[in-house]
């Protein structure tokens, strides 16, 4: 319920409720701009395979809030395996209107997870 200002910082991270019992826990976060716009958080260059540290804690985000303003919706994707579709579909979006191609890959990489997997969205308002 915070409305993020142009210029301000936006912050946001993932935190790991519950023992993941040693498991791998590979992690994908991706943007769905307010105009529609496809943006992957994380896994980045320099993240290395994407998995969530053994702490359960993870800074996934600290921008600048710049146009376009309006509601964003972060979706963030766990699975023990590696969610080679969903990674590839999102690079391939990148940067593109693009929100409904998720579903499918979504769906099948949390199908795979066979109930050790999540998904979590959250929004983020902005305005000038």
């Amino acid at each position: 319920d915070h409305l993020y200002r142009s210029g301000t910082t936006a912050m946001l991270g993932i935190t790991q409720l519950g023992s993941r019992q040693g498991r791998k826990q590979f992690v994908t976060v991706f943007n769905l701009a307010s105009d529609g716009t496809v943006q992957l958080l994380y896994p980045l260059a320099g993240d290395g395979e994407g998995a969530l540290p053994d702490s359960g804690n993870l800074p996934v985000l600290e921008a600048e809030v710049v146009p376009p303003y309006g509601v964003d919706h972060v979706v963030a994707v766990t699975t023990p395996d590696f969610p080679f579709e969903l990674r590839g579909a999102l690079r391939a979006a990148e940067g593109q209107r693009a929100a409904g191609r998720f579903v499918g890959p979504i769906r099948l990489a949390l199908a795979r997870a066979r109930g050790k997997g999540s998904l979590s969205i959250t929004e983020l308002y902005s305005a000038r």
